[in-house]
């Protein structure tokens, strides 16, 4: 994806003109300034990514870092949130810095680069505590923990998991970070053999999910539902779990997540057939 050319489009720190490319995959890559409106499709105007007033030359790096990482280009995600990292330190943004360095050290963990990852992770929280920013450290708690649950250090995981809950219950706003911390830490308690722990925090990512209709989450809960209800024997109810994931992830054009739902579709089939 090339977008060297998108400094002639700029004026000072914020986009305003129309532009429109195309990108590898045949998606155009447009934004309307009459709309406010950043976003890719096969016509202009379908399939809205974001929309806002104006948006930050920061913010246009991260929003195709996204669409990079939602499609595996994770070194060409990598160094679009790296642009934007620097144009925040360059400023001395610290929440934004903190924001890209949550994206940057998720990415990591997906890659499996575990100390690059909380490195990340570990600067972005400690500006968010010197912040006071809770709801956005409960998500970077939850990251922090996935990866030293991924690393098979279960002990330092729980403490980061016991720090979120605290925060978590002090907290009575609704917000995606906030179920995505609750997601995380029923992974772990699925993890480690802690199932009706893991159902009940799961539900809750669902609920918050659904009330900010987060797609993604909601897609990802009913996959770990699905797991649930797999362990539990309750094999027509995982099946129906991992086809509502499935379609969701189709739709959003996710297709690792796609493949994820597949695998676990197939050891459920294999568990059928053993019966």
């Amino acid at each position: 994806m090339n977008y060297s050319h998108f400094d002639s489009l700029r004026h000072e720190k914020y986009i305003y003109t129309e532009f429109l490319f195309t990108e590898p995959l045949g998606r155009k890559i447009y934004f309307d300034n009459v709309r406010g409106t950043i976003g890719y499709g096969n016509t202009y105007g379908e399939h809205s990514y974001n929309s806002r007033p104006f948006v930050t030359l920061e913010e246009f790096f991260v929003i195709l870092g996204d669409i990079n990482y939602r499609e595996c280009k994770f070194e060409k995600a990598l160094e679009l949130y790296n642009k934007a990292y620097d144009i925040a330190e360059k400023e001395k943004d610290d929440l934004r810095k903190a924001e890209f360095s949550t994206k940057i050290g998720r990415l990591y963990i997906e890659i499996g680069k575990f100390p690059e990852a909380l490195k990340y992770l570990e600067d972005a929280l400690k500006i968010l505590k010197e912040k006071g920013v809770h709801i956005s450290e409960i998500e970077v708690l939850g990251l922090i923990g996935e990866t030293y649950r991924r690393v098979g250090n279960l002990k330092e995981a729980q403490k980061f998991y016991e720090e979120l809950f605290d925060i978590a219950d002090s907290i009575s706003e609704t917000a995606v970070e906030k179920g995505m911390g609750f997601h995380y830490a029923g992974k772990y308690y699925q993890a480690v053999g802690q199932h009706d722990k893991a159902f009940e925090l799961l539900h809750k990512a669902l609920e918050i999910f659904e009330r900010c209709n987060y797609e993604y989450g909601i897609a990802s809960v009913y996959n770990n539902l699905g797991i649930h209800n797999r362990h539990k024997g309750n094999l027509r109810a995982a099946a129906e779990y991992f086809e509502k994931a499935k379609t969701i992830f189709q739709k959003l054009g996710i297709h690792k997540d796609v493949e994820i739902v597949e695998l676990n579709t197939l050891i459920l089939k294999q568990r059928f057939i053993s019966m």
